[in-house]
């Protein structure tokens, strides 16, 4: 199952940037990354044959936000 996202970014007229985002990745399975290895209750490690079971995901939301003051100028300001 896929992922996405939606980006946005603009300038303002004194040259300062802002910019934004939004992401969603489905409930689902790692088909490749599996586990090689479990710790056991006594610390110990122990290898699973075949590399174990796949590792199931939830649904996971995230987002940012940013800005920044006039990059032409030597020095600047960048927030995120």
């Amino acid at each position: 199952m896929g992922s996405g996202n939606v980006n946005g970014w603009w300038q303002w007229r004194n040259h300062c940037e802002t910019w934004w985002g939004l992401s969603a990745n489905p409930e689902g399975s790692q088909r490749y990354d599996t586990r090689s290895s479990v710790t056991l209750q006594d610390g110990s490690t122990a290898s699973i044959p075949g590399g174990g079971p796949l590792i199931d995901e939830p649904w996971t939301w995230g987002g940012w936000i940013g800005s920044s003051t006039d990059t032409r100028k030597p020095s600047c300001c960048h927030w995120s």
